[in-house]
C-alpha cells in the first residue's frame, strides 16, 4: 500500500491509497494536472457575510528553527487557488464548503487566515485570543477532507470517495445550532 496523497496532522476525512505502484503512478498525475477534485468542509472563525469568497494568493514554505513547516502569503511563493462557499452562518462562526484548485501546504488554513476568517481550533495560524473553539469544546482543528473525486482509468467513469463529518465536529456544529 502507497499514500497517495497526505493531510494536516488534525484533518480528517478521505485519504487516498493505492494498492499498486501503476495506480500511485496514475493518481499522482492526476493529482498534478488538477484531475482530483478536493472538496473539505470547516468551520471558520466570525460570520462571512460576503457569499462565495476566491482566494488566490501565492503561498511560501518557511522552515522554522524546530524544522516545522510555516506556510506564508508571499508574491514569492506558489500560486493557490482556495473557494470558501458559507453552508450556515452563525453568530460566531461560518461552515463553509472548501474547494482546492491547488494543493499547497496548509493552503486552506493560511487562506482562511488571510481573509480574517481563520480555522476554528487551528493554533498555528488562527487567531490566538479567540475563545471560541474552547466556549464550544472543540479539541482540534476543524477540518475536514469530505470529498475525493478523479475519473477512472479506463476514462469510461469518476470515482468518488466520500468521508461523513465524524462525531467530534458534528457535536460542534449541534452546540452552534442551540446558541
Amino acid at each position: 500500500l502507497e499514500l497517495v496523497h497526505r493531510l494536516d496532522r488534525s484533518t480528517s476525512g478521505c485519504l487516498l491509497v493505492a494498492r499498486k505502484r501503476s495506480s500511485l503512478r496514475y493518481l499522482h498525475e492526476a493529482f498534478r494536472e488538477g484531475n482530483i477534485l478536493k472538496t473539505y468542509l470547516t468551520l471558520l472563525e466570525g460570520q462571512m457575510s460576503g457569499g462565495v469568497e476566491n482566494v488566490k494568493l501565492s503561498l511560501e514554505v518557511k522552515n522554522r528553527q524546530a524544522g516545522e513547516r510555516h506556510v506564508v502569503v508571499s508574491s514569492r511563493g506558489k500560486s493557490a487557488h482556495t473557494r470558501f462557499t458559507p453552508l450556515s452562518i452563525y453568530s460566531e462562526a461560518t461552515y463553509c464548503k472548501v474547494d482546492l484548485f491547488t494543493g499547497r501546504t496548509h493552503q486552506i488554513r493560511v487562506h482562511s487566515a488571510a481573509i480574517g476568517h481563520p480555522v476554528l481550533g487551528d493554533q498555528r495560524y488562527g487567531n490566538s485570543k479567540s475563545d471560541i473553539a474552547r466556549k464550544l469544546k472543540l479539541k482540534r482543528l476543524f477540518l475536514h477532507a469530505s470529498v475525493l473525486e478523479y475519473p477512472e482509468r479506463n476514462g469510461k467513469g469518476t470515482v468518488m470517495i466520500q468521508a461523513p463529518l465524524g462525531d467530534e465536529l458534528s457535536a460542534t456544529i449541534n452546540r452552534l445550532d442551540k446558541r
